[in-house]
Parts: structure tokens; C-alpha cells; sequence
């Protein structure tokens, strides 16, 4: 089937998309998952982003008074966490969702729902990460988790796990990066 036949059989292709917060929430479009995945990671830049800006008042004067020595960990490993996993990575995947197709022609990406799934993996490991705060303190052996730090003697809690478990949820979160396709049967 030829790019011409598919359009003249789905006159509406682009009217399918529903409009508002549901058309955002189900959408399969890769403009609208680049700008989700930007503005997600514009989001988590400014809890990293205050993160930073609490460390660094920690460490404006000696012997400092803003953080004690376990939150400073667990705001410093989560500074680092954000800003690789949570910024820099999805925000590269926003914008080659948002630009590759376009600046090859491409109608869409060829697995428009996996490219969905991606997102949503991404949101919901990033989510799952924050609620280690909720559930007995954040990671606090750096973004990098060395061991022995990461060992039963030195991390008693289950703040490590959270943070394996993310790890491999945004991780996971790109595996099913699709490839870009202008074929028509790929829609």
C-alpha cells in the first residue's frame, strides 16, 4: 500500500487524537510523547535542581546546619539519580521522539504504543524512585551506589532496592526505543 492509498483511506488520520488531559494520557503521536517526556524532565530538573541548591547551602559555610549528615546522603544521591536518569537521558529521548521523525519524513515512529509504553515506564519509574522517601528514606550511597556502601551493613533499609528497582524501570523505560518508519502499514 503506497503513502497515497493510506492517506486517501484514512482521510482523518490526524482527527483520530482526542482532545484535552485524555488525548494527552492516550496518545500515540511522537510530537506529543517528545513534549511529555520534556516537560517530565523538565519537572524532575527542578526537584534536582533544588536538591543541588540544598547542598549547596549545606556546604556554604563550615559546618553546616541545613541538612544532617543522612539527608545530605540521600539528597545527594538523589541529585545525582535525577539529573542522569530522570533529566538528561529522557530529555534526549524527548527530543529525538519529537525531531527524527520529522527531520526524516517519517509520519510516526514504527511502534507508536511501545513508544507510549516507554513513557509511561519512564514516569512510573521516576515516581517510583520519589516514593522511597515516603517508605523509610531515600538511597543515600551516591547516585553511583559503589560497594560496599550499597552491602546490608552500611544500608540497612530498603532505599537500595527502590533505587535497583528504578534503575531498571527507566532503564527498561528505553529498551523498547522504536525505530523511525514511513512505511504506511506501520501506523
Amino acid at each position: 500500500m503506497t503513502s497515497e492509498a493510506w492517506a486517501q483511506s484514512h482521510p482523518n488520520a490526524s482527527a483520530t487524537e482526542k482532545s484535552g488531559i485524555l488525548g494527552w494520557v492516550m496518545t500515540v503521536d511522537h510530537k506529543r510523547i517528545g513534549i511529555m517526556y520534556i516537560i517530565t524532565a523538565f519537572l524532575f530538573f527542578l526537584v534536582g535542581g533544588t536538591f543541588a541548591l540544598l547542598m549547596r547551602l549545606q556546604l556554604a559555610q563550615p559546618n553546616g546546619r541545613v541538612l544532617s549528615n543522612a539527608t545530605y546522603n540521600e539528597i545527594f544521591t538523589m541529585h545525582g539519580t535525577t539529573m542522569i536518569f530522570l533529566v538528561v537521558m529522557p530529555l534526549a529521548a524527548g527530543f529525538g521522539n519529537y525531531l527524527v521523525p520529522l527531520m526524516i519524513g517519517a509520519r510516526d515512529m514504527a511502534f507508536p504504543k511501545l513508544n507510549a509504553l516507554g513513557y509511561w515506564v519512564f514516569l512510573f519509574g521516576g515516581t517510583f524512585l520519589y516514593s522511597s522517601f515516603a517508605f523509610g528514606g531515600a538511597p543515600d550511597t551516591g547516585w553511583f551506589s559503589y560497594a560496599p556502601l550499597t552491602e546490608k551493613p552500611f544500608s540497612i533499609t530498603h532505599a537500595m532496592d527502590f533505587w535497583a528497582l528504578a534503575i531498571l524501570l527507566l532503564g527498561l523505560a528505553r529498551q523498547p526505543a522504536p525505530s523511525i518508519s514511513s512505511s504506511p502499514s506501520c501506523s
